[in-house]
């Protein structure tokens, strides 16, 4: 059903591609369509500015661009983690022979289409209007969602999956996605598994994972999944999940092992790579921490989807290994992002940690003890702080005592935050981690979670205020951790 020329000339697409004579055949074609406006961009770091910074309704995106490690996938993935990309966005892939299989298997829901190279400009316009239709058909479940009316959203969705309408497992997974964003565990189960009984989908078993740990029921998610990567050990996204689901036991190399894994297959991905070095850093496992720290800032440092927490880490690492003039970049990197969301009290609170670090010599230290002090009376009482700057501030203790700083309120700074934090065993793990397992602090930390164990006031799994916080997912919350997509 082809759309009328009205509709495409009130439409505005994006050609993003690094060979100018592809990218000028496509606009080419686009504007014989009838499209309205076309954007070109060569450089994939100008396809995610432009995208980020304004509304577009078709996107046609190659899959390689010479000049960068991330390929097209990522930056989708990217936009999806970000909902950066609006749900009625046409974006098709163009692939060369070597990639067609992975993005022929991406196409099974991340893509709303995808050519093969070379192409003609018939087979260009079939995919777009074939996808047009496909967002036109499913409109009034977009509409509602960008309306805020997630319920709505949800019950359309849900009403053209029982009706085998077209394009049903579409609209199944968007209301499933919604369901959990809304907390409506039973109703995304349901559909997962109706979906399942249709068809072997990847992305309903993963659903039906996620919609298992949200109820608490870890042992089912695991071996959901786990029957899911037998079958697909290439699949991102279990890996991602399994991560979670092991963090939520407490199975913290297991769950670093899970996102390593996840990793490999996605190396680009910046959601990713702040999941692994976040968890890397507070296991001990810095090498790889700092070489994946390195890499989220060096790819990810513009995006919307890079979370502000790996530059704290890196300077942590940086002054470990007194790197001054890169901690001096990091510090530089903090301050440009706090010049840009000045009414952010998180990203505040990380300049303050980071200025101590880089600021510190023989003759700040005295100042720095004063400035440590009120950061750490805070943490035991103030409600705006989180597991995430009490952990935060526990690993820039060590590092201060490290350098001859003098605190003699160590010993009391950290018993509060345990008494305050460490309400479960993972977090309890992860504060004695953050303290670099030095003695006597990490021994205050596990004999306030065994004190709490005593009195019956221990929390069971992964408790609310470390489940939200960006330390126990890795910065944004991705696909893994539950964020609405119809990527997932």
């Amino acid at each position: 059903m082809k759309p009328r020329q009205a509709d495409l000339a009130a439409c505005r697409a994006l050609v993003a591609s690094g060979n100018p004579t592809q990218r000028g055949l496509q606009a080419s074609t686009l504007r014989d369509m009838g499209v309205g406006q076309v954007v070109q961009a060569s450089r994939i770091e100008d396809v995610r500015r432009l995208i980020e910074g304004a509304a577009f309704d078709i996107v046609l995106c190659d899959y390689h661009f010479d000049q960068s490690p991330m390929t097209g996938q990522d930056l989708l993935d990217e936009l999806r983690d970000s909902h950066a990309l609006a749900y009625a966005t046409v974006f098709i892939m163009v692939t060369g022979e070597a990639s067609y299989a992975m993005v022929a298997e991406a196409a099974e829901s991340a893509l709303d289409g995808y050519l093969l190279k070379p192409h003609t400009t018939a087979a260009l316009e079939q995919r777009m209007l074939q996808a047009r239709h496909r967002k036109q058909v499913l409109k009034t479940i977009f509409d509602a969602i960008e309306a805020g009316d997630l319920a709505r959203a949800a019950a359309i969705g849900t009403a053209r999956f029982q009706a085998r309408g077209d394009y049903a497992l579409t609209a199944a997974r968007i209301a499933a996605e919604l369901f959990i964003r809304l907390g409506d565990h039973a109703g995304a189960s349901g559909i997962y598994s109706a979906a399942l009984q249709t068809q072997a989908l990847p992305w309903a078993r993963i659903g039906l994972a996620r919609t298992q740990l949200e109820c608490g029921q870890h042992d089912q998610a695991q071996a959901t999944l786990e029957a899911l990567l037998q079958q697909r050990p290439d699949h991102a996204d279990a890996w991602d999940l399994l991560g979670r689901v092991r963090f939520e036991q407490g199975l913290l190399n297991p769950a670093l092992e899970a996102y390593r894994s996840a990793l490999r297959l996605t190396p680009q991905s910046v959601a990713r790579l702040q999941r692994f070095s976040t968890l890397a850093f507070y296991i001990g496992d810095r090498a790889e921490a700092l070489d994946a720290l390195e890499r989220v800032v060096r790819i990810g440092l513009g995006s919307r989807t890079f979370d502000a927490q790996a530059l704290v880490l890196l300077a942590m690492l940086q002054f470990d290994k007194l790197d001054i003039r890169a901690l001096t970049r990091t510090a530089e990197n903090l301050r440009q992002k706090a010049m840009r969301v000045p009414d952010d009290a998180r990203v505040k609170r990380f300049v303050e940690v980071v200025d101590m670090l880089h600021t510190l010599n023989e003759r700040t230290r005295s100042a720095c003890a004063l400035r440590v002090e009120a950061l750490s009376g805070k943490a035991a009482v103030d409600d705006d702080v989180d597991f995430e700057a009490a952990a935060n501030l526990l690993a820039l203790l060590i590092r201060l005592e490290t350098a001859r700083v003098p605190i003699t309120e160590i010993p009391a700074w950290v018993d509060a935050v345990a008494r305050r934090f460490g309400v479960c065993s993972t977090s309890t793990e992860l504060l004695a981690h953050a303290l670099q397992s030095r003695e006597p602090y990490a021994g205050l930390v596990h004999a306030s979670f065994t004190h709490r164990s005593a009195t019956g006031e221990v929390a069971h799994g992964v408790s609310q205020g470390i489940k939200r916080n960006p330390l126990a997912l890795g910065g944004v919350a991705g696909r893994a951790a539950g964020a609405l997509s119809i990527r997932d």
